[in-house]
């Protein structure tokens, strides 16, 4: 999604085909993103690794929620999200929420369902 030249597009898109009663989960990066907190849980995530290895990780990470925005990497804020799912066909058939991948805080879920 942080890619998608028109989410509300592709949100209207995943809608049309979701059979009814149909549910969709995005998982996301955020603007509100703790940066430092979820550098410091990928070098925990990684302690079992080599240094070189743990070393890559941190950084293209730290690179990616940095400096993605100037590569092409749109990151929403919640509200923008929770705005983007509603004006979509989705509607109130919506809901953001922050969550963890590998217990790295920078994700929201975007559920959305389609009525039975």
């Amino acid at each position: 999604m942080s890619y998608w030249e028109d989410p509300r597009e592709c949100f209207d898109e995943i809608f049309r085909i979701l059979v009814p009663g149909g549910e969709a989960l995005l998982f996301e990066p955020h603007r509100e993103i703790d940066i430092d907190a979820a550098l410091e849980q990928i070098r925990g995530n990684m302690s079992d690794q080599g240094p070189l290895r743990r070393w890559g990780a941190v950084q293209l990470n730290r690179f990616g929620l940095r400096s993605g925005q100037r590569i092409g990497m749109k990151l929403y804020s919640q509200q923008e999200l929770i705005d983007l799912a509603r004006s979509s066909s989705f509607g109130e058939n919506s809901s953001v929420e922050e969550t963890a991948l590998l217990n790295i805080p920078v994700f929201v879920c975007i559920h959305m369902w389609k009525p039975a």
